[in-house]
């Protein structure tokens, strides 16, 4: 982290009459600076006040100095206690202020050292708009500590005595409810003189005349601690470095209970975790529709769940012929998919009982449809309840085995290969049976597609080259594959070639590609291996193929083309009739004559080259029985390759892939199972 003084996290200010939230980065850089942020858990001490919480910060090793003397309204400045910073428990503290003025600044200037973002408030009719400084304040607190807060401690006389903090109180209190987490701080208050029991009672009887919200709806329990010195003058110094002790102590036991709670509830996050979720919660700050913080859904925001999984379940558990299989066979590898789906590496580990509730539950009850989930020629069935309730006690099982240390994938490996016999008979051209997610993309010879996804998390990265992975074999039925793949790297662009055609003409587009890989000059390294999609149309469409399926280079494409083409692009013949073939033949010999044949053989075939030469010529090519889909040379050079066609019956256009289509797609577009060497048959 950069050596820097400032502090500030979040700040409101006012432009234009609105109000604005200024957010830096100053969460994930505090919390990146930690040693190891991975496995370290921070708790987190929310301090309210000013003179008085100087000196707690300082007694927590925690100095403020300029430029961070001040706080305004709804302005929040985090550190991170040295004590324990280099432990698995950090304190990360949050320090703010409720000053006695009711105005708010400017919008600062974008410092050197940090990020900052602006954001307005959103003034939406459904919701209720901060009116003044103080409720902005209110707001911030409300939508951004407290979901986080292990101990909220205000110092009441900074913030001018018990009745300021019941009239907060009593704010955030009739505020909306800030998180669904059933994990509620501790409110410590502060005070310099007095007796707790009574300022304690004064403190809660306030609130009571304020609202009807009582204290323990949102926070866990209510504590008051005073600093004030009744013994003599002799012992007056070191009993109050005693009540400051007794404070520090009380902080301390208050947030070990809140961590021990947070294991319980799966909340408690590590100090990656709590940067990324701060960052969610300040991005929606701004929105005053925004729903209470949902720590769950916010770590699958990046990540959600398929929209089409009830669809490729649905695929999968057509293979199901009965009960037994049902049970047996389908449960453990939905169950085990879901896993997958939910816990990558470096997930948070929630229970996985919150996590099939609002993730799939809906999708498994509506799965089996409105009534069961029957199946032919037997009288057992399994209700959508009964099915649902089934996966999540099967996930909730093979979850305990995440807990201690495996990961998702290698428990999900394991689990597949379990039932190699029942995936020998199974195949889709639709859905991934690896995850269950997606449509599958690469084809080895067994048959089981596996998606992009898959071969990421499953095949091995190669040790001269981290972007070509290596597929020994099949997850599913465990058959020798030997397939390679390049993935494409998640910050690269892509890089496009299309090549035209023209029939016979179509060697140009070659030629002009050989003067390209001759400029480049990479020995070793033909051209096409520099593109990421390679499309083509009629003779274009076979110098793809070429190219990247079969992987030839352009020496060979354009030496095989010459031959290849005459055979491919042979015009359509003079019929052979008896008597006025002859005569036929001869006016075919007049220019005229025979553009107005070949303009009404055109019209008449609507196709300028008869579909049997062609057909030939690809086949001679690419072989008689294999695969556009099939695993190629274009998926070793991560060329994602397309053909523009169109059909021979009603001419209707088509665009075939090596990719299997991956994408989104309309409901009424599907996919023609037609091989490779009729990929091309009616190329005009």
């Amino acid at each position: 982290m950069t050596r820097c003084k400032h502090t500030g996290w979040l700040r409101v200010s006012t432009k234009d009459q609105a109000y604005v939230i200024e957010s830096s980065d100053r969460a994930q850089r505090l919390l990146d600076s930690l040693p190891r942020p991975d496995s370290q858990y921070p708790s987190t001490l929310v301090l309210v006040g000013n003179a008085t919480k100087r000196v707690a910060m300082q007694r927590l090793g925690v100095d403020i100095t300029p430029p961070n003397t001040t706080r305004g309204h709804g302005e929040i400045h985090l550190s991170l206690a040295p004590v324990g910073a280099s432990g698995g428990r950090p304190t990360l503290i949050a320090d703010a202020d409720i000053p006695h003025h009711k105005r708010l600044g400017r919008p600062r200037k974008s410092t050197l050292c940090h990020e900052l973002v602006t954001r307005s408030i959103s003034t939406a009719h459904s919701a209720t708009i901060p009116s003044t400084a103080v409720a902005s304040g209110d707001h911030v607190y409300n939508r951004t500590l407290f979901p986080f807060a292990d101990v909220v401690c205000l110092f009441a006389d900074d913030v001018g005595g018990v009745e300021v903090v019941a009239q907060r109180l009593a704010s955030w209190l009739t505020l909306e409810t800030p998180s669904t987490s059933s994990v509620r701080p501790w409110l410590v208050v502060v005070t310099n003189g007095g007796e707790e029991s009574s300022a304690r009672n004064q403190l809660l009887q306030a609130v009571r005349k304020r609202t009807n919200v009582h204290a323990s709806e949102r926070f866990h329990g209510v504590r008051v601690i005073s600093l004030a010195d009744t013994s003599p003058k002799s012992l007056r110094r070191r009993l109050h470095s005693l009540r400051w002790d007794i404070l520090s102590n009380e902080l301390s036991y208050m947030a070990e209970t809140k961590r021990v709670e947070r294991v319980l509830a799966s909340c408690l996050f590590s100090a990656t975790h709590l940067a990324g979720l701060l960052r969610h919660a300040t991005a929606q700050l701004g929105d005053a529709d925004a729903p209470p913080l949902n720590f769950l859904a916010l770590s699958r925001l990046d990540n959600p769940v398929a929209a089409d999984l009830q669809a490729h379940l649905a695929r999968f558990l057509t293979h199901c012929d009965s009960v037994d299989a049902l049970k047996r066979f389908a449960v453990p590898v939905i169950a085990s998919s879901f896993l997958l789906d939910h816990y990558p590496p470096g997930m948070h580990l929630f229970d996985p009982r919150d996590v099939f509730q609002m993730f799939y539950k809906d999708v498994c009850y509506n799965v089996c449809g409105a009534a069961v989930l029957a199946h032919e020629g037997s009288t057992d069935f399994v209700l959508p309840s009964q099915f649902s309730k089934m996966i999540e006690a099967q996930m909730t099982r093979m979850f305990r085995q995440l807990t201690m240390g495996q990961s998702a994938a290698s428990l999900h490996r394991q689990l597949v290969a379990a039932f190699a016999e029942d995936w020998r008979r199974l195949r889709s051209d639709s859905t991934c049976f690896h995850c269950l997610r997606r449509r599958p993309q690469f084809f080895p010879e067994c048959g089981h597609g596996q998606c992009m996804d898959c071969v990421k998390i499953f095949g091995v990265a190669s040790a001269a080259d981290p972007w070509l992975i290596d597929v020994d074999e099949c997850l599913l039925c465990g058959h020798n594959v030997g397939m390679q793949i390049r993935v494409k790297p998640d910050t690269a662009s892509p890089r496009v070639l299309c090549i035209d055609g023209g029939g016979t003409r179509g060697k140009y587009p070659l030629k002009f590609l050989k003067q390209l890989e001759d400029d480049i000059g990479l020995p070793g390294h033909p051209v096409q291996k520099n593109f990421d999609v390679v499309f083509g149309t009629s003779s274009g469409a076979i110098s793809a193929g070429a190219l990247c399926i079969n992987g030839w280079t352009v020496d060979e494409c354009i030496a095989r083309f010459e031959s290849l083409s005459n055979q491919a692009f042979t015009p359509r013949g003079v019929p052979s009739i008896p008597i006025i073939g002859s005569f036929v033949r001869l006016m075919m010999q007049i220019p005229l004559v025979a553009t107005a044949v070949r303009a009404a053989a055109l019209l008449l075939f609507d196709s300028r080259y008869p579909s049997r030469h062609i057909e030939q010529a690809l086949r001679d090519m690419f072989g008689s029985e294999r695969s556009i889909a099939d695993y190629s040379a274009a998926d070793t050079m991560g060329a994602m390759v397309g053909m523009t066609v169109a059909t021979v019956q009603d001419a209707s256009a088509c665009i075939f892939t090596n990719y299997n289509g991956v994408g989104h797609r309309g409901e009424d577009h599907g996919s023609l199972p037609i091989p490779l060497t009729r990929s091309a048959d009616a190329i005009r």
